[in-house]
């Protein structure tokens, strides 16, 4: 839903850029007045719709950075003594604003950010750990956990092809 609504807000953006700069509308105005020839009979189209453009995104751009900055959490609170598993995952510019899915024992457990630590509770036994899904999921890691231990993951990403893979290495 939100690729979708981009999409369609940055399609309508362009074409309202296009009209503006066409009809001599503001904020399109302003910049015909400063890319115009010496004479005022000619300006430069592609610069002044360029322009507008971007003026008219900067309201989706200012969207998209203040939801980002209300989705950072701080790490994780580890308490000692709780069974479960720890998922610390590298920060890397290739994924930073993509959440990572983490799947224990077939269920969706949580969300990772890029950089972050995770604790995420499970019963003492066998645990089946995945990070990511489709092409991009990690090898399934299979651990038994002790009553009151903590199974300390690394969530890392390879280059496979022109997709990235997630890895999953146990500490």
């Amino acid at each position: 839903m939100q690729k979708t609504l981009t999409i369609v807000y940055t399609i309508a953006t362009a074409a309202l850029a296009i009209i503006l700069t066409i009809m001599h509308l503001q904020p399109a105005r302003a910049l015909i007045n400063v890319f115009t020839t010496y004479d005022g009979r000619e300006y430069y189209i592609a610069p002044v719709v360029l322009i507008t453009w971007l003026i008219l995104l900067l309201p989706m751009l200012l969207v998209i950075l203040i939801s980002k900055m209300l989705r950072v959490k701080k790490d994780d609170e580890i308490i000692p003594g709780k069974t479960g598993i720890i998922v610390m995952r590298q920060k890397a510019f290739q994924s930073a604003m993509v959440g990572i899915p983490i799947f224990i024992n077939g269920a969706k457990a949580g969300v990772i950010d890029n950089g972050k630590r995770k604790f995420f509770e499970v019963p003492a036994g066998s645990v089946t750990i995945v990070a990511g899904t489709g092409k991009q999921a990690s090898e399934s890691q299979q651990i038994i956990i002790s009553e009151g231990q903590n199974a300390r993951f690394f969530l890392q990403f390879i280059q496979v092809g022109l997709g990235l893979k997630c890895l999953l290495i146990p500490l």
